[in-house]
């Protein structure tokens, strides 16, 4: 079967934001977004818990984007860094290198 082209899949940006709280690992994270973010089509990429404050990166779709950094930003310990629609760039603006891909 052949692929969907590259216009024809749903358009998403990516958001790199920044936690200020002691998150202890990636599924807590989860379970925080879960709660604010709710059905909004949204997926944690990058978790960087290594260095402080906690560096996150989150791909939302495009008609969702504005409200997901909105509702990012009005939590307390959470504000948003860059915005882009590559990871690359995101990930450049925020100083994490790509982690290693799982085989």
């Amino acid at each position: 079967m052949a692929r969907q082209r590259k216009a024809s899949r749903g358009k998403h940006r990516w958001i790199g934001f920044q936690v200020e709280n002691i998150v202890q690992d990636r599924s807590a994270m989860e379970a925080i977004l879960e709660k604010t973010l709710g059905d909004m089509g949204w997926r944690l990429y990058d978790f960087a818990n290594s260095q402080k404050p906690v560096l996150c990166i989150l791909r939302v779709s495009l008609p969702d984007s504005d409200s997901a950094i909105s509702t990012l930003n009005s939590i307390k310990s959470i504000s948003t860094v860059a915005k882009s629609g590559k990871i690359r760039l995101v990930r450049e603006r925020m100083g994490l290198e790509r982690p290693p891909r799982k085989r």
